[in-house]
């Protein structure tokens, strides 16, 4: 399979590995205050290329042999649809090369929902690839591994054996990181105020989440306790009588499409 892709590369970048969703926080303040949502570091890990001689001559199969190809989750932003204009994910592939050959860079096509995207270039060395938000959130993989080698004699583009396709990884849309949680309390009347809880979208604009709960520690364990309805900017309110004292935060638990948010816990009152 010697034919170039013309389809615009979604290109290639350097910086990888994976690790699973982990929700953003923000701290809850009291009324007339506000927080910003931060979101909690991914668990360090590592990614490198493990490319080496194989010792195989390209004659006995075929000149790149690839063992292992992973995408992986490396920094709180990696797989989600956010502000920024590119999804990343790390990337990390081993195997061998035959005696006299090397791999100048590696093709793959990018499919999200099972629909093909188009072609993905990175470098053997690259730790991370990127590409445009627009194309979508949902399941990710990238398939038909190539690579475009080169010898004493030329080269070219060409089939590679062994693990051709990716693990598949999830996109999901993150929070506008300005959600905010406020709060007052007169006697036992108390008023929790949800501000900008809204995710991004491929197009870039934010869309509501309709509501969140409100949570509150009892039992050492935290429970559902209100639900708030939020308007098209994200804002919603509630006011209910408290009794007795608790300490409250509001939640967004992680879907298949959204990456969940909570802030910090009030002060016990």
């Amino acid at each position: 399979m010697n034919r170039r892709f013309t389809k615009g590369a979604l290109l290639a970048a350097a910086a990888m590995t994976i690790s699973l969703a982990s929700p953003v926080t923000a701290q809850a303040q009291e009324s007339g205050s506000a927080a910003t949502a931060v979101p909690q570091p991914a668990p360090a890990a590592t990614a490198q290329s493990t490319l080496r001689s194989s010792g195989v001559s390209a004659a006995q199969a075929a000149p790149v042999q690839i063992t292992s190809f992973t995408l992986a989750r490396r920094y709180s932003s990696d797989h989600r649809i956010a502000k920024a204009a590119e999804v990343s994910t790390g990337i990390a592939v081993g195997g061998s090369v035959a005696p006299g050959y090397s791999v100048r860079d590696f093709t793959a096509d990018l499919y999200i929902n099972g629909r093909l995207i188009g072609p993905v270039t990175f470098s053997p060395y690259a730790s991370s690839v990127r590409w445009h938000k627009r194309f979508g959130y949902g399941v990710a993989q990238l398939r038909n591994l190539r690579a475009n080698v080169y010898t004493s004699g030329g080269g070219g583009l060409m089939n590679v054996s062994g693990a051709t396709n990716s693990n598949q990884f999830r996109i999901l849309r993150q929070f506008d990181h300005r959600l905010m949680m406020k709060y007052s309390k007169r006697g036992s009347k108390m008023t929790v105020r949800a501000t900008k809880w809204r995710v991004y979208q491929p197009n870039g604009k934010l869309a509501t989440v309709r509501k969140v709960k409100l949570q509150r520690l009892k039992g050492g364990k935290w429970r559902n306790f209100k639900n708030i309805k939020v308007n098209k900017s994200g804002n919603g309110k509630i006011t209910f009588k408290a009794k007795k004292k608790y300490k409250y935060r509001l939640n967004y638990k992680t879907t298949t499409t959204i990456e969940g948010a909570r802030t910090h816990a009030t002060a016990k009152f």
